[in-house]
This record gives structure tokens, C-alpha cells and sequence, in this order.
């Protein structure tokens, strides 16, 4: 199946594709007022989802840099949830910047998650050896093909406009390549929040009760070989809405405010 990406813009049905244009929708919020907490909630879905053991304060108290009280943690998820928190940091500010989403970015934001974790060979570099996923039932692709098809990845976004659905396409067809020996799950996440930020959505996140339902979608799809791509599109941007009217809600904004792409 991996052997070439292909992406037909006709498998989005036209109304999943109107739910997924936001662009006449935006609230308007402060971002600064909600990116600590939005590090906070992806982080902890994002751990929880490799099998992290950190409650969510003790998730968001690394990731802003202290030490929670508590010593009963297991040394790799604090080491895992600092680094993912560096690497939170990292992706808002070159979203900010304004800096393009390439090959070169993801490298450097596995790079910045792995950093510490991974040997300094596998930080940030394409795998040399092969890697299995869903306790080993999926191989996932030869490492001499993966960077031709991150290359044809790249390409085929490159032909979708609406942020919502490149993101999901861009995660889905991510996580099945594999391009690294570890920390793919928790890259794909925080490239999905990159593709949305560019474009001047808020970072989304996994909360507990959807890690099960994310993890089916990504299994349906690649170990029974379904080019089919909807269904994750739908949960991505049901995980949008969400966050939208949770801002809203927040903020006591009433009134749905085109903000110029922020």
C-alpha cells in the first residue's frame, strides 16, 4: 500500500469537507491566554496515548519546566513529557514565525522530541532498519523507500487547501510510513497542530475518551490496507469543533469573528 501516497480529493464527501471549512468561523481569542493550557491538554492526551503513567498536572508541570512533588514517576515519562514540552514550545514558535511546514521541520521536531531518548543517530534522521506497529502486525515501510515517500507526502498536501482535511491526510498517511525508529505517534500529533496553527487554527489535542477511537482509525487504516481516508478527517475535525467551542466557551465570546487568519 505505501509504495506510493495517493490522495483523492473526491473520497471527502462535500459536506465533511463544508464542516471543515472554518475559515467564516473563527473565534476570536487570545492566543497567548491559551497556550499554556493547550500544551498542557495535547501533551497529556499525547503521552497517555504511548502509555504514560503522568496524571495531567504532573504533565503540565513539566512541560512548563518544574518538578512535581510526587517521586513515584517512572524516569522515561518525565524524560518523554520534557522534551514533548520543548517541543510544543518549538512548534508555536515556528508557527508564529510564520515558517513553512517541510521535510526539514519534521526532522527537526523529532529531533527536539527524541532528543535525549534516542540514540543521537536516530534523533531527527530517517530510519535505517524496519519497524512493525500494532504489536507487531503492521510492518510499516522499507527504510530505502521512506524518503521518497515523505517526498511524494509532501507533494500531494501541497494540492489540498483546506487546513483540516491536509492536516488528518498528512497524519494518517505519516503514521503508516513510519519515517522514524520511534516517536512517530507523538510527532504525527504535533504536526497535525502545526498544518492547523499555519493557518490559524488553534493546536488540538486527545482526551481520554478518544485515544481508543484515534487508535482504531489509524489500525483500520493501515494494517487492513484502506486507502480511505474520511473517517480520520472526520475525527480531526470533530476534535477542531470541539476546541472551538471550548474556546468560546471560555472566553465569553458570543459572536463568531473572522480574525485574518490571526
Amino acid at each position: 500500500m505505501w509504495q506510493n501516497i495517493q490522495f483523492d480529493p473526491k473520497q471527502v464527501s462535500g459536506g465533511l469537507r463544508n464542516r471543515c471549512n472554518f475559515e467564516n468561523r473563527l473565534y476570536l481569542y487570545d492566543k497567548e491566554l491559551f497556550h499554556e493550557a493547550e500544551n498542557a491538554r495535547h501533551a497529556y492526551g499525547s503521552l497517555k496515548t504511548e502509555g504514560s503513567a503522568l496524571s495531567f498536572d504532573q504533565t503540565s508541570m513539566l512541560i512548563r519546566g518544574e518538578v512535581p512533588r510526587n517521586k513515584d514517576m517512572k524516569n522515561r515519562d518525565i524524560l518523554e513529557a520534557i522534551a514533548l514540552g520543548h517541543a510544543l514550545k518549538e512548534v508555536h514558535f515556528l508557527v508564529d514565525e510564520k515558517v513553512p511546514f517541510t521535510e526539514e521541520i519534521v526532522k527537526r521536531i523529532h529531533k527536539t522530541c527524541a532528543n535525549g531518548l534516542l540514540s543521537q543517530h536516530d534523533c531527527g534522521e530517517y530510519r535505517a532498519r524496519q519497524n512493525f506497529i500494532g504489536n507487531g502486525q503492521y510492518m510499516t515501510a522499507a527504510p530505502n523507500q521512506i524518503s521518497k515517500l515523505m517526498r511524494k507526502l509532501f507533494e500531494a498536501v501541497s494540492h489540498e487547501d483546506t487546513p483540516i482535511v491536509k492536516a488528518a491526510f498528512f497524519s494518517f498517511n505519516y503514521i503508516a510510513i513510519h519515517p522514524f525508529i520511534d516517536y512517530n505517534g507523538r510527532t504525527s500529533r504535533l504536526f497535525e497542530c502545526y498544518i492547523l496553527g499555519l493557518a490559524g487554527y488553534p493546536f488540538i489535542s486527545l482526551k481520554a475518551d478518544q485515544i481508543e477511537e484515534y487508535v482504531g482509525l489509524m489500525r483500520s487504516g493501515t494494517i487492513n490496507g484502506k486507502a480511505y481516508y474520511e473517517p480520520y478527517i472526520d475525527f480531526v475535525c470533530r476534535r477542531v469543533e470541539d476546541r472551538f467551542e471550548e474556546i468560546r466557551a471560555a472566553s465569553g465570546v458570543n459572536e463568531i469573528t473572522i480574525l485574518d487568519k490571526f
